[in-house]
């Protein structure tokens, strides 16, 4: 197995432990890469000169039919739709802060259920909806933004990976009973809050004091171990 930091190894090894892994090999998280590829073109960062910071929204994919959301428990509408709220509240409460939202896809603006908070939403002068998916790729979405509030996704880690603060809302447990992502969880309101007004009172301290999270999390940045590790394998399988 492949791991992307210490705190996944360990919990590989208490949950799966030998002989189910034979071994565990060091990796960073490898999507990253992508990151050092994008070119942001000035037209886009002057899409954003009224502001300080701009904050990327990553929420959690909601299914089209009634039916398949009465079945979903992580991701239902409900849970998205509390987010919204919540990024609305934020959003007068940082009126010097851009809040854009990245989903997966925008097939929730056409579900009835959200019509209410989608106006609130659209009423906000300081909220974006990163609808245009050619423009508004991961890897720009990310590359543009400051920092990031998310609901749990790949997503959030390969921000978090690449050295951006983002502050991720634990509810009910999740992810926190699943994974330890330590300092960098909010679990209510105020502790969101408290996070977002240390990022915009001193950025660079707010990202030194999640550092040693980030660090256990994901190991740095080693360009081309992928292929150096399956070449070692291969080589390994081959001599045999």
């Amino acid at each position: 197995y492949f791991v992307s930091g210490e705190r996944s190894k360990s919990l590989l090894k208490k949950r799966m432990p030998s002989p189910f892994i034979e071994n565990l090999l060091n990796l960073y998280l490898i999507k990253t890469d992508k990151y050092n590829k994008v070119n942001n073109s000035n037209s886009l960062e002057n899409d954003f000169s009224n502001y300080k910071l701009k904050c990327l929204v990553i929420d959690l994919y909601s299914v089209t039919s009634w039916y398949d959301n009465g079945r979903a428990i992580p991701n239902n509408w409900k849970r998205n739709e509390d987010f919204y709220h919540e990024i609305v509240n934020l959003a007068e409460h940082f009126p010097q802060v851009e809040f854009l939202i990245k989903s997966k896809n925008y097939s929730w603006l056409d579900i009835p259920y959200f019509k209410k908070i989608l106006n609130k939403l659209y009423q906000k002068k300081n909220i974006r909806i990163l609808s245009d998916l050619k423009k508004w790729t991961p890897e720009r979405s990310v590359n543009t933004c400051d920092f990031a509030i998310a609901l749990y996704s790949s997503l959030s880690d390969e921000m978090l990976a690449i050295g951006k603060p983002v502050i991720i809302i634990d509810k009910f447990g999740n992810p926190e009973k699943y994974f330890n992502y330590g300092k960098i969880l909010a679990k209510n309101h105020d502790e969101i809050i408290k996070k977002i007004n240390l990022i915009v009172e001193d950025y660079k301290k707010y990202n030194f004091q999640i550092e040693e999270d980030r660090n256990e999390i994901f190991y740095k940045n080693q360009p081309g171990k992928l292929n150096i590790e399956l070449n070692k394998i291969f080589l390994a399988l081959k001599n045999h």
